[in-house]
């Protein structure tokens, strides 16, 4: 079993922001996917929808979940706004201690929204598939 050794002060802190910086992308590449993702999923099924002259009970419920992500998606985006305000605020107030940097309680929220734009996104693609299968093949 290997030894674990203490990281530096200065270690730590480019570790921290590799992984602050590692994050931040990923968020980023989440957020560009759910939008292009959630976007497409609401064209089709209006779309779909105006080409049959009808839209059933899963066709407005896709509808609706993929504004629904899209909503939360920008929800989202305003709790990351909050998030990054309150941890500059606490570097601020205290720039020798990283208490209260690490995260504050708007990331909840941001990671809840995140959540619920991808399920809510999945939740929409479900049912236009089920739209699609009901209408166009008549299943």
């Amino acid at each position: 079993m290997a030894e674990t050794a203490d990281l530096k002060p200065e270690q730590r802190e480019r570790l921290w922001e590799q992984f602050v910086t590692e994050h931040g992308k990923a968020q980023e590449d989440f957020d560009s996917s759910l939008r292009t993702l959630a976007g497409a999923g609401l064209a089709v099924t209006v779309s779909l929808a105006t080409a049959l002259k009808t839209m059933p009970g899963s066709g407005l419920w896709a509808a609706g979940l993929f504004i629904g992500s899209l909503l939360l998606n920008l929800g989202s985006y305003v709790f990351v706004q909050l998030d990054m305000r309150a941890r500059m605020d606490c570097l601020t107030k205290n720039p020798t201690s990283y208490k209260g940097v690490e995260e504050s309680r708007w990331t909840t929220f941001t990671w809840l929204t995140n959540v619920g734009a991808g399920l809510t996104l999945l939740a929409g693609g479900v049912l236009l598939v089920l739209f699609i299968s009901r209408s166009v093949l008549g299943r």
